[in-house]
């Protein structure tokens, strides 16, 4: 297996907000790089001459795809390629708890970092402040917002990328094994990163890729937080090797999908249900919450979960189960029995 790592950084992860003034343009009509003008869907891949100064779609092959082969980032209506050229056409984006309130946004997002990939990037922290702001200027061409939410949108683009580097990193190495396997007939050893030098994928420039296998996956550190984290992933928890079922978006975005749905904000406990039951999954169309009994994915889940009610019910006895108690967050970290390393069971560090 391929490994899966933030190993060898040194460095806190926490995204800070930079000051108002460093930000680019304000200006929501739609000025941003010129020099990143294409871009590309999941199944392509992005070549970039060194320097920023030209960007090309390429598909798999290395061929330029016809005009009429528009990609589109999955689920948004919006083309890659062919931006809306009036800001009246844009969406307005919207934030939620720090993030973008729409998924679809953050996927827009990662495109427009594949697209001017330049840099030997291993991580997240690699990429310099300098050319997020050179990426928020692109991502003016598809969304609209106000001038003073500038900073806030600056986060939330990066809040995005830092959720989804990991897994953008890990599946590039992958897919370079099974380059490896299907074009030199070669099985990849799982740990001489080396062997994976002349299958980088397009969007990665090769020169960056073997400085990425030089100073970061080839070394011991790295291989070692990859066994560790290889050998979690497939360890079970009581009975699961998965501890939600909420799939890849924010809690904060189960929870105003569930509020658009019902016409009421949700419950402490409804939002739970949804990240750990699997019969409480997203149904498109329903008015309301589902009535059956929960089936929780494993015991301790269950656990809190019963933890919490009885809580609830102790302090507010004739609360109706719909309403939400003005302490409710506090009432959920009290059951999970508070946080643990800064973050609560259930909900993250939300």
């Amino acid at each position: 297996m391929v490994g899966r790592a933030n190993s060898g950084r040194g460095r806190g992860t926490t995204i800070g907000r930079p000051p108002r003034s460093t930000v680019g343009s304000s200006s929501s009509a739609g000025r941003g790089n010129p020099n990143a003008d294409a871009f590309m869907d999941d199944s392509e891949f992005v070549a970039a001459a060194p320097g920023l100064d030209q960007f090309q779609v390429v598909d798999d092959m290395g061929t330029t795809p016809s005009p009429g082969s528009q990609s589109r980032v999955r689920g948004t209506g919006i083309s890659l390629e062919m931006p809306p050229r009036h800001p009246s056409q844009r969406p307005t984006i919207e934030l939620i708890d720090g993030g973008f309130k729409d998924p679809t946004v953050g996927r827009v997002a990662a495109k427009i970092l594949k697209t001017m990939f330049a840099g030997p990037w291993a991580h997240y922290e690699d990429i310099p402040h300098e050319h997020f702001l050179l990426m928020l200027d692109r991502f003016r061409f598809f969304y609209n917002w106000p001038a003073d939410m500038d900073t806030d949108i600056l986060y939330a683009f990066r809040l995005d990328v830092k959720n989804k580097y990991p897994d953008m990193m890990h599946e590039a190495r992958k897919r370079a094994a099974r380059r490896l396997l299907d074009i030199d007939g070669i099985t990849w050893d799982g740990h001489d990163y080396t062997m994976l030098s002349a299958h980088n994928p397009k969007f990665i420039p090769n020169e960056y890729w073997l400085q990425m296998i030089d100073r970061v996956w080839n070394n011991d550190a790295f291989r070692r937080t990859c066994t560790v984290n290889t050998t979690n992933r497939k360890t079970e928890y009581q009975g699961m090797t998965s501890r939600h079922v909420g799939g890849s978006i924010r809690t904060a975005q189960h929870r105003d999908r569930m509020t658009q749905q019902w016409g009421r904000q949700p419950t402490t406990s409804e939002v739970y249900e949804r990240m750990h039951c699997s019969n409480r999954k997203h149904v498109p169309g329903a008015t309301g919450p589902p009535t059956d009994p929960p089936i929780y994915i494993y015991p301790k889940a269950a656990e809190y979960a019963n933890n919490y009610r009885q809580i609830r019910e102790q302090e507010y006895p004739d609360l109706p189960s719909d309403a939400i108690p003005p302490n409710d967050a506090e009432l959920w970290e009290r059951s999970v029995g508070g946080r643990h390393k800064g973050r609560i069971f259930g909900f993250g560090s939300s």
